[in-house]
């Protein structure tokens, strides 16, 4: 994708719900998640690239609030 990858606006609206509805998830890394997502979006060396999170960026954290198995990831 040139610009933010649509699925990854998804995923994060979904992390927020279920972190607002009070699905256990990682709180430390949800919040790192989020401030690298910040601090990319602003970075000179992420915006003049056009580098933006995909849709594994949140998935992670959102299929571990789940309990899926780490093994059941996507490589």
């Amino acid at each position: 994708y040139k610009n933010y990858d649509p699925r990854a606006k998804i995923l994060k609206k979904l992390k927020d719900d279920l972190d607002a509805k009070g699905i256990k998830m990682n709180t430390r890394l949800s919040d790192l998640a989020h401030k690298v997502e910040e601090v990319a979006l602003s970075d000179s060396y992420f915006v003049e690239r056009n580098l933006y999170p995909n849709v594994d960026f949140y998935s992670g954290i959102i299929l571990s609030a789940l309990k899926i198995p780490v093994s059941l990831f996507t490589p």
